[in-house]
């Protein structure tokens, strides 16, 4: 084999190899958070809370958020009978890379899930989808303890 069709064959190869990188990708996973909770309780009809939780994310190899640890900062009313909810999360990478994300939702609808921005390996991550929490775990006193299913698409490349 000639020396210009092997190296014709490898930038061929390399280009398919760099361009998986950038196709999208589905994920789906699971997360447990912890952490103090403030609620204000005015009436029945209006109340509303603050949370700081600390957590992990159960996902595949492969995933961006694969053994993530995170914390979210959020709020939530609940104004005649409408639930809303918002906030950011940062999450740590066993790199030691950072993802940053916004979040909402409201009343029973999926929450959406967004990142804005990523360090090091993560720059120029795409990584949006929904967000539901799945459990109804006992809250002790003063704090939130609970877990949810995350689903959407990611892309890892040029923008």
């Amino acid at each position: 084999m000639s020396i210009k069709r092997t190296v014709l064959g490898l930038v061929a190869l390399s280009s398919c190899i760099s361009s998986v990188g950038y196709a999208e990708q589905k994920y789906e996973h699971r997360s447990c958070y912890t952490g103090p909770h403030q609620v204000i309780t005015h009436s029945k009809e209006a109340m509303g809370g603050v949370y700081n939780i600390t957590g992990m994310v159960v996902a595949e190899q492969g995933d961006p958020l694969h053994m993530a640890t995170g914390i979210c900062l959020g709020t939530w009313t609940l104004i005649m009978g409408q639930y809303d909810e918002s906030g950011s999360c940062e999450y740590t990478l066993p790199s030691g890379d950072k993802i940053f994300g916004v979040y909402s939702r409201k009343n029973q609808d999926n929450g959406i899930w967004k990142v804005v921005s990523g360090t090091g390996k993560m720059q120029g991550l795409v990584h949006a989808g929904n967000w539901m929490p799945f459990t109804q775990f006992p809250q002790p006193s003063g704090q939130l303890a609970m877990c949810g299913r995350e689903w959407g698409t990611w892309k890892l490349g040029q923008n």
